[in-house]
């Protein structure tokens, strides 16, 4: 009976970030459309929620770290994942930090277990590099 509520819990997190993710990925041929659209060179039309969460990384790409030769490297890696727009790495970066400040305030928080500043750190920097693992061929 114990193992039961963390079980639920789990389910409960994972049905919704599932469900987060198909309302907010396009369809299929949506991806055609806009490919299509771009290789003529007409505008892209983007939701209202996108422009606010694009603002919102750029904001937050302002105060992370960045060197030039990684940023080198990265720019190559967003070109053969596909992403060639120019604002591709101030996202990236913004991304790269909001889930890393994500994850130390969830492992930060007595919501996981006992809170412990060495652990949250240690998520936090996990959580910093994961973006970065994704992008790996």
């Amino acid at each position: 009976m114990t193992l039961l509520l963390p079980l639920l819990g789990f389910i409960f997190v994972s049905l919704l970030i599932a469900a987060a993710a198909m309302v907010l990925s396009p369809s299929g041929n949506a991806i055609i459309q806009r490919r299509l659209g771009e290789l003529r060179g007409m505008p892209e039309e983007k939701p209202a929620y996108s422009e606010a969460a694009v603002k919102t990384l750029k904001q937050l790409a302002k105060y992370a770290p960045q060197s030039p030769s990684e940023m080198g490297k990265l720019q190559k890696r967003l070109v053969c994942a596909g992403f060639r727009n120019k604002e591709a790495i101030t996202i990236f970066m913004g991304i790269r930090l909001g889930v890393a400040l994500l994850a130390f305030g969830v492992a930060s928080s007595p919501l996981v277990g006992r809170p412990s500043v060495f652990l949250a750190i240690g998520v936090a920097a996990v959580g910093y590099l994961m973006p970065s693992m994704a992008l790996e061929p």
